[in-house]
């Protein structure tokens, strides 16, 4: 079990969490996690390190997301995050060492 705090303070971390699959392929299925802020992190299911931060312009991104697991059969997962304000969907297919 992890207690992971809030890389940036003041914004809602945690208010979107999903279960996403293995996306650095380290054997340990990983948690992508967003705030409510243009940002989402993926954080390692080992160790519960962050894996990833990403950053777009759009104010919604990140407030809704998703695991789809292997959707489109290249052998890893993908994840799905919404931005409301910039009216689309980002399809992100990673894998993150």
């Amino acid at each position: 079990i992890y207690d992971i705090e809030s890389p940036q303070p003041g914004s809602n971390f945690g208010s979107e969490v999903a279960w996403v699959g293995d996306l650095n392929a380290d054997g340990y299925n990983d948690i992508l996690v967003g705030a409510g802020v243009p940002k989402i992190w993926v954080f390692s299911g080992q160790d519960g390190e962050t894996v990833l931060a990403s950053y777009t312009g759009a104010d919604s991104f990140g407030k809704s997301l998703a695991g789809l697991g292997d959707y489109n059969h290249l052998g890893w997962p993908s994840v799905i995050v919404g931005d409301s304000v910039g009216q689309k969907i980002v399809l992100l297919n990673p894998i993150l060492n």
